[in-house]
């Protein structure tokens, strides 16, 4: 029986006894090994399988491009001979075979010689407490992006979970670079370390974070030029990707190198000590520092930039903000020629959101909560979730490196900060699935922790209740995966009915202007 090895962390791969496998006939039968080889756990219906990957076909023509696509798969990886003819490898049908099938259902057999880099990777990554040289057997295995390269542009709902599943597992290769970074650093290992950090900038060159721990690693490795170099990068791909400036523990980062005042001291102890112990509790995150737009006397605030002109627009937008703060909510477009002022329009129309307030002091739940979200397409179609990502971000308290640049109000920075537990605990309850896929699940856990905690009793009023019980059940979902292999992602339509559950809550508390 041959060996079934099957690549999908970087361009499609796959092998049969050591040779390349040459008899798919079409990206469709590779898709169906991916996602079959993926979402192992549990059987999978013929007509769910069908819909996947024929959505535009009829029941009965998808499901016979099903039974074309399983033939042909099945000869590839050596689970059946056709009229006695040897497998690819030259032997005969696999035992046990590869896939496990009946008149209804389909599922990868989990028992079978085969070898599957993702299963891998997760069973290296997901191991608690982590073991070193097994993360660094899973950032080996990590070639690239998840099935880098493939696509099927007429199966929309193949490319969702193609690209929440591309999500997840970056997730999980950034923190643990991350934590192999700041274990081999603290053993003195700067070399080593720096390849670690430098595939994280690489990876997610937006990451403030990777930043200034590249700089901390080449600063005490010696190349302390490299690391002010490292501060100008970091500058100009915030400034090209997000519009905003460092925040202010990044410069203080710089100006410590630049003066020669960093120590050995500066490397990171958490990334090193959560290599040997379980994974994260919510002891961990309480005792971490609070934001520092919360206190008074630090910060700076945003130049307001003068405007003029497009009043009459401005004023229909103002009239809508006005409906939406009574609870009339509404959709408007805003459309114009290229460098009519349509950015600029809406920018002031931003500004004056977040300025307004409610009806009065007895009323300050009736200020409204802005939050706004960009389309991008850097690469191939782009990140269709991207502008909803970055909202539900917000929503969830990360503001404090768009404030520290200026980019938003310290009072701004806080009403957003103050609904954290409310976004958290709407996650848990309406949004699981959004939990690192759109929300990084350990920084909301962090965040939300921290906003309960640092809440003040005028933010009592608009808190989350039964706060104690939504945290647990956060830190359980973020820390304590269930057993067993993962489940298969959502499709497109759970998806936006978790977003648009999740914004249904808070709108029932806040007034939201959400700008794509």
């Amino acid at each position: 029986m041959a060996h079934l090895s099957v690549s999908l962390l970087g361009p499609f791969q796959a092998t049969l006894g050591g040779a390349p496998i040459a008899d798919f006939e079409s990206d469709k039968v590779r898709a169906l090994l991916a996602y079959l080889g993926v979402e192992a756990d549990r059987p999978h219906r013929r007509d769910a399988l069908a819909g996947l990957l024929w959505p535009d076909y009829s029941n009965r023509a998808a499901r016979t491009n099903l039974r074309n696509a399983l033939a042909n798969l099945r000869h590839a990886i050596g689970d059946r001979t056709r009229s006695g003819d040897r497998t690819p490898s030259g032997d005969r049908a696999a035992s046990p075979p590869h896939l496990l099938i009946t008149r209804e259902t389909i599922q990868f057999n989990a028992a079978s010689d085969h070898w599957l880099d993702v299963a891998t990777f997760r069973a290296r990554v997901e191991a608690d407490p982590p073991v070193p040289h097994r993360l660094d057997e899973a950032v080996a295995l990590y070639r690239g992006s998840f099935l880098e390269g493939f696509f099927l542009k007429d199966s929309p709902a193949f490319e969702d979970w193609l690209l929440l599943t591309r999500e997840r597992l970056q997730r999980q290769m950034l923190a643990t670079l991350r934590l192999l970074a700041g274990h081999y650093g603290q053993r003195g290992d700067y070399d080593r370390a720096r390849e670690y950090a430098w595939r994280e900038v690489e990876l997610e060159p937006w990451r403030e974070e990777a930043h200034q721990q590249l700089m901390r690693l080449l600063a005490l490795g010696g190349q302390r030029g490299a690391a002010l170099a490292q501060y100008e990068t970091c500058r100009r791909v915030l400034r090209e990707e997000l519009s905003v400036e460092p925040m202010q523990e990044t410069t203080r980062l710089y100006e410590s190198i630049r003066d020669g005042s960093l120590s050995k001291e500066a490397v990171e102890e958490a990334p090193a000590k959560a290599l040997t112990t379980p994974s994260g509790a919510l002891s961990r995150v309480r005792a971490a520092r609070p934001p520092a737009f919360l206190q008074e006397d630090e910060g700076i605030e945003a130049a307001r930039p003068v405007f003029v002109a497009r009043q009459r627009e401005l004023a229909r937008l103002d009239d809508f903000l006005e409906l939406a703060v009574a609870g009339d909510g509404r959709v408007a477009f805003v459309i114009g020629e290229a460098g009519s002022g349509k950015t600029a329009l809406i920018d002031e129309f931003t500004a004056r959101a977040q300025e307004t307030r409610g009806d009065g002091p007895e009323q300050p739940e009736q200020a409204p909560i802005v939050a706004s979200g960009c389309c991008n397409a850097y690469a191939g179609i782009g990140d269709p979730y991207l502008p909803f990502r970055q909202i539900l971000q917000l929503l969830t308290g990360e503001v404090e490196t768009r404030w520290a640049a200026g980019a938003m109000t310290r009072e701004h920075a806080r009403r957003l900060w103050q609904l954290a537990p409310l976004t958290a605990q709407a996650l848990v309850e309406v949004g699981p699935n959004l939990i690192d896929t759109f929300v990084p699940g350990a920084a909301l856990l962090e965040r939300a922790t921290l906003a309960s905690t640092t809440a003040t009793e005028d933010d009592a009023r608009t808190a989350a209740p039964g706060e104690a019980h939504w945290l647990t059940r956060l830190d359980q979902l973020v820390n304590s995966p269930a057993p067993g292999p993962p489940g298969p992602g959502p499709q497109q339509n759970a998806l936006f009915e978790q977003v648009a559950g999740v914004l249904q809550v808070l709108a029932r508390r806040k007034p939201l202007v959400l700008v794509l």
